[in-house]
């Protein structure tokens, strides 16, 4: 019987999620929390309380995914160090997602549903989009894919044009032009949008449709993935596209005694 626990900790949320028996009949347990802090806290009594409620034990389980990032510094680290303990601790494989291919597989979910003038999600052809989250001091984290589209009962798959990247608010306009970029989406994309047309180009981006598609990731959305579109044990590793904030004291100190 496959048993599969899933968290995420990468954002200001914390979820987890539970899914025992095969994908045809599973039965899915979930517990959400909207809040800012207290990862280590929320994800651990979250299990516990799934666990509870499925009426089974640590040692039932076959496999634990969690997202990698990027997002809150201390939130990856928390999820993953949990995560990595429970496979070691149960011995099971760990597998590993990048929060922003969890959102483009939920996007592309739900894109066709959507119509984004002026492209036609559901007529063939091809586009780059880009996953956009706001990363603070006027940056964004930003991921672009490449969709093609062959027949409208084809929704296509998102294969990847770059890596996820930090760029800052003003290399927005030369950021777009550089990856032909015709669609965004995410927390992150109508603001994205907003400066972008501040550059006084020519061409827009469509975003405004993406506002009725739900974006918020969830660790239930991890059990929707694809193994190809996921890290295995020893690659799952915190997504860190910023250097920590933490810097070396150099100031007052105190002399080490042993």
């Amino acid at each position: 019987m496959i048993c599969e626990l899933a968290i995420d900790t990468a954002g200001a949320s914390c979820s987890a999620a539970l899914s025992i028996g095969a994908p045809e009949t599973r039965k899915i347990f979930t517990r959400f929390a909207d809040i800012r802090r207290g990862h280590a806290e929320h994800i651990i009594s979250q299990v516990d309380e799934l666990l509870a409620e499925a009426a089974i034990g640590y040692d039932s389980l076959n496999r634990i995914s969690c997202t990698m990032g990027p997002g809150s510094f201390t939130g990856v680290r928390v999820g993953i160090a949990f995560a990595k303990g429970m496979a070691l601790a149960c011995d099971v494989p760990l597998y590993g997602a990048v929060c922003s291919v969890v959102a483009a597989q939920k996007f592309l979910r739900q894109g066709p549903e959507v119509e984004f003038e002026p492209l036609n999600f559901n007529s063939s052809g091809s586009f780059n989009l880009c996953h956009v989250l706001d990363a603070g001091r006027d940056e964004f984290y930003v991921h672009v894919f490449h969709k093609t589209v062959e027949a409208r009962e084809d929704s296509g798959a998102l294969k990847n044009v770059s890596d996820p990247l930090l760029i800052a608010h003003s290399d927005v306009f030369s950021f777009v032009e550089q990856y032909d970029i015709s669609l965004c989406f995410g927390p992150g994309a109508f603001e994205f949008c907003e400066l972008k047309q501040q550059g006084n180009s020519d061409t827009s981006l469509s975003c405004e449709a993406v506002r009725s598609i739900d974006l918020d990731i969830r660790a239930e959305d991890l059990l929707e993935l694809e193994d190809h579109y996921l890290k295995k044990n020893d690659e799952v590793s915190p997504l860190y596209l910023r250097a920590p904030d933490a810097k070396p004291q150099l100031g007052k100190t105190l002399v080490r005694r042993l």
